[in-house]
């Protein structure tokens, strides 16, 4: 490596750098056990919060934005951050730490803007931009369909496994609107 590159390397934040590697690692890694031919794929957004790796349908995902678009709601609930303007709409914010009931440790400064049907949209929170991977698409209607609650957990085309969210379920515990969108 040249003395500039090295320069270069230096000067960026630890965070950065742990980014970098961790893409360099998921390029070197090759794909876990491909899907069946059979089987038809879906495509899923993946992101990380704390110490887990969650994914959501990848066509409920509208934007990613920043956060500081957010206008916090006195008086709101604990699990909302607050509102924002999307498309000439108000939507809300949603932690998305709180709403799963886990403990982030990094700030959360992207918001996942997300389709639950019908127009109604909102707003997640999340560590950063998140990754598109595939995973069978009949283990997750099973796995979506079985589960009935807000998370089930598969295997996708990166090695490990995916928590699915279902963000029906997810937001309608927090947003009595979300109860009339069908699943």
């Amino acid at each position: 490596m040249n003395g500039a590159r090295e320069a270069e390397l230096a000067a960026l934040s630890s965070e950065v750098r742990e980014l970098l590697v961790r893409r360099a690692e998921r390029i070197r890694t090759p794909n876990a056990a491909p899907v069946d031919a059979d089987d038809e794929v879906m495509w899923v957004a993946s992101f990380r919060l704390g110490d887990q790796e969650y994914s959501i349908p990848l066509s409920a995902l509208r934007a990613t934005i920043p956060r500081r678009m957010v206008t916090s709601v006195p008086g709101a609930p604990r699990a909302v951050l607050g509102i924002l303007q999307f498309n000439g709409e108000i939507i809300t914010a949603f932690s998305m730490a709180c709403l799963l009931g886990t403990k982030s440790h990094a700030p959360t400064p992207i918001l996942l803007v997300v389709d639950l049907g019908r127009g109604h949209t909102v707003a997640l929170d999340c560590e950063h931009v998140p990754l598109a991977t595939t995973m069978s698409l009949s283990a997750f209607r099973a796995e979506h369909l079985s589960a009935g609650g807000t998370l089930g957990h598969l295997s996708g085309s990166r090695p490990g496994v995916l928590t699915v969210v279902n963000l029906q379920q997810l937001v309608q515990s927090q947003d009595p609107r979300a109860s009339h969108v069908p699943r």
